[in-house]
């Protein structure tokens, strides 16, 4: 066993990092070579280094989670004690905090919508996971303007089909039965 010797510089600092970085990428399926391409070469390599980054990051986040919950179940009795908030805090009211972090991009937008479409209809996913803690009132806007659009005859973007048809939630029959009430009032 050698100790490092901390006044000169370790000139295969590199080549380490590039083999530490390619053991780290395998378990998340990425190959060697993703691992050893410079990420200012390539935007396959530039990915491949944000996918072996990414982990470190999430967990990095979750620790920084731990600190602000702390600091907020902190504050907020601090605050109380001064008279600056009202206490109207139930018990648990820390483990329905959540704090959003900011998520890696993915690559192909419609790739992405699609996969949370998907999530939804599958009931693997939920609004939450998707618009974060504000999730009712966002909804609650896309309904607000979806209606606007309806009433003064505009085309909201989510009634369109792929070839720019209108879908209107109502199928033929409903149409017909529709007319039918009209024409006997």
């Amino acid at each position: 066993m050698e100790l490092i010797d901390t006044k000169h510089p370790n000139m295969n600092s590199i080549e380490f990092v590039r083999w530490l970085a390619a053991a780290s990428a395998a378990p998340f399926g990425l190959t060697n070579v993703y691992a050893t391409l410079k990420c200012d070469t390539s935007y396959t390599a530039f990915r491949g280094e944000q996918l072996i980054a990414q982990p470190a990051f999430e967990e990095a986040q979750h620790f920084l989670e731990q600190i602000c919950d702390w600091l907020l179940c902190r504050w907020s009795k601090w605050a109380v004690r001064k008279g600056l908030i009202e206490d109207k805090f139930k018990e648990g009211w820390i483990r329905k905090v959540s704090w959003n972090w900011p998520k890696m991009k993915d690559v192909d937008v419609v790739k992405e919508q699609n996969a949370i479409a998907l999530k939804l209809k599958n009931q693997t996913g939920s609004y939450a996971e998707f618009y974060g803690a504000d999730w009712e009132e966002k909804l609650l806007q896309i309904a607000k303007e979806k209606e606007f659009c309806a009433k003064h005859g505009l085309v909201h973007p989510s009634t369109q089909t792929v070839s720019g048809t209108v879908v209107d939630g109502q199928d033929e029959q409903d149409r017909q039965d529709d007319e039918e009430g009209k024409e006997e009032a």
